[in-house]
């Protein structure tokens, strides 16, 4: 049993070795990495704007990648989450799609029982040398996640109300020690480990996107707080607001989240069907750290 933080994080940084570290790297600025509140929110429809929206703040002169650990119901790549930012973002000459993903699964659920369904075990070594590769040779690196923070990519069969160890380890996900089967891949991890070890490693920005409706202060804080009891600082989050509409309600709902939130800002809207961000403030510069 250890701490899965530590070794996804060791094993981004021994990548970053391996390929010659900072000297040779183009990685400029913290990794940017994109949830949602839940599924069906517009995550990978704002990611796609938001490149766009970083390429005009960054310069031709630098080249953003983009990397989703795991991609559930698409046949093929082209039709993917990863297919529609690639066009959008207009990322063909930057990069590769057959770079953009891990894991790519046809049948719509999550990416663990996915994983189950094919016998396609998702394993540690694997994303750390995708995402390293990304993140090497581009300046900055967007990432998405698979639906929310605890989307799990892989866990075990049990039943949780007859295993009481288990029901522990599943009310306290970011303390929890993991357990390695015999090929040595743990037997349990989200997509929250890999963020953390990304933190860990070089400083992560977090974007979180929300339906802007009804509803959308309560699904906010849920993911806000949850990140904060993981650390993450508000400096590092900020708010993207989907479908948003120049009513009260949206305003209102946009006010009350940043008053609730501990300081994390709303750094965007988006109205429905827009092809571009509107930067809430001109807080564009909140996405951008440079660390090198």
């Amino acid at each position: 049993m250890c701490d899965l933080v530590d070794v996804l994080s060791g094993k981004l940084q021994a990548e970053f070795v391996q390929r010659g570290g900072s000297k040779k790297s183009l990685f400029t600025y913290a990794p940017l990495f994109v949830t949602g509140t839940g599924t069906d929110v517009g995550k990978t429809y704002v990611t796609a704007l938001l490149i766009r929206a970083l390429r005009e703040m960054v310069g031709s002169q630098e080249t953003i990648g983009y990397y989703k650990i795991a991609i559930s119901g698409a046949p093929n790549l082209e039709v993917s989450d990863a297919g529609y930012v690639y066009d959008q973002a207009q990322l063909a000459q930057y990069q590769k799609l057959s770079s953009s993903t891990s894991y790519l699964f046809a049948e719509p659920v999550s990416p663990h029982l996915a994983a189950k369904h094919t016998k396609t075990p998702i394993k540690m070594d694997v994303i750390a040398h995708d995402m390293m590769e990304v993140m090497f040779n581009h300046h900055l690196t967007v990432m998405e996640g698979s639906g929310g923070i605890f989307c799990p990519l892989s866990w075990p069969v049990v039943e949780p109300l007859k295993d009481k160890e288990q029901v522990v380890a599943v009310a306290a996900l970011g303390q929890r020690k993991v357990a390695f089967n015999e090929q040595g891949e743990p037997e349990q991890m989200l997509v929250q480990d890999w963020m953390q070890a990304a933190d860990k490693a070089f400083a992560l920005r977090v974007i979180v996107v929300a339906n802007a409706g009804l509803g959308v202060i309560n699904d906010v804080l849920t993911t806000l707080v949850s990140m904060q009891v993981y650390g993450y600082k508000p400096e590092q989050m900020g708010v993207i607001l989907n479908n948003f509409r120049d009513e009260p309600m949206y305003h209102d709902n946009l006010a009350m989240i940043e008053a609730m939130s501990n300081g994390v800002p709303v750094i965007a809207t988006v109205a429905e069907g827009e092809q571009q961000l509107q930067w809430y403030k001109e807080r564009q510069p909140h996405c951008l750290l440079r660390v090198v």
